[in-house]
């Protein structure tokens, strides 16, 4: 997920994964109370927030070892709504600044939501192998999944937590991240194929789509009292609003 540059600040965390640099922006850290520590227990607000922050940084691995695919060094900012693979400018127009094709950009954007849904399949597979059934539940946006352990062989309740913690996480945040809403990874290939199609209007049509989805979202996550989502589809309605507007009669991509 992307919205915007973090700025720098004093408190920023830093260190590498697999070659990428990584930065972790404090508001990060609320994100992650917000989504993962939704409990009165001091342990299980720390082990959610822990699971928060390895799937968000997945998710952005994703991104990021599809763009070295493409001769791209990418670094990684998480921030106050998820976080962002980007270019490593530098090394970017020391390669001549060419942009991605759109079948890179499809492959880019599809690479962290398919590295959260592994993540989601490992915590799945491993739970069936422990004999825990698996029950959904469905609701808004996503179904939730249940568990049934009265034959698991896993007697940890502290692994089997963390393991439906990250099975739920992970189709949650990957789920909408494919909502056809800009700048999510969805608006991304949203607006990658309707520019293909219409290369003139393909960008203005992608940003009245996520208007409108957005907005849609919104409402219905006011109407079920999901307001760090209500918020998200908000905002990211009303940015799509702006740029629209902006757009005026449709310019070429």
């Amino acid at each position: 997920m992307f919205l915007n540059d973090m700025g720098e600040t004093a408190y920023d965390l830093r260190f590498r994964v697999m070659g990428f640099p990584v930065r972790v922006h404090p508001l990060f850290w609320l994100l992650a109370f917000l989504i993962g520590g939704r409990s009165t227990d001091l342990q299980s607000v720390i082990l959610g927030m822990a699971v928060v922050f390895v799937s968000v940084l997945v998710h952005e691995l994703g991104h990021a070892v599809a763009m070295t695919q493409f001769g791209r060094p990418a670094q990684i900012v998480l921030g106050a709504f998820g976080g962002y693979a980007a270019e490593d400018i530098g090394s970017f127009m020391s390669m001549g600044g060419r942009r991605r094709t759109p079948r890179e950009q499809l492959i880019v954007s599809a690479a962290g939501p398919l590295a959260g849904f592994g993540l989601a399949v490992a915590a799945a597979l491993l739970l069936t192998a422990a004999k825990v059934r698996l029950s959904i539940h469905w609701g808004f946006p996503v179904p939730i999944v249940g568990l049934d352990v009265t034959n698991s062989v896993l007697r940890s309740e502290l692994a089997l937590r963390v393991l439906h913690l990250f099975l739920n996480l992970n189709l949650f945040w990957n789920v909408i991240n494919l909502f056809p809403v800009y700048p999510l990874d969805g608006g991304h290939i949203a607006k990658t194929l309707l520019c293909l199609k219409d290369p003139w209007n393909g960008q203005r049509t992608a940003l009245l789509l996520s208007m409108i989805v957005g907005a849609g979202v919104a409402v219905m996550s006011v109407m079920t009292q999901n307001i760090f989502l209500a918020i998200l589809f908000g905002s990211l309605a009303f940015s799509n609003w702006e740029r629209y507007q902006q757009e005026g009669g449709g310019r070429r991509w």
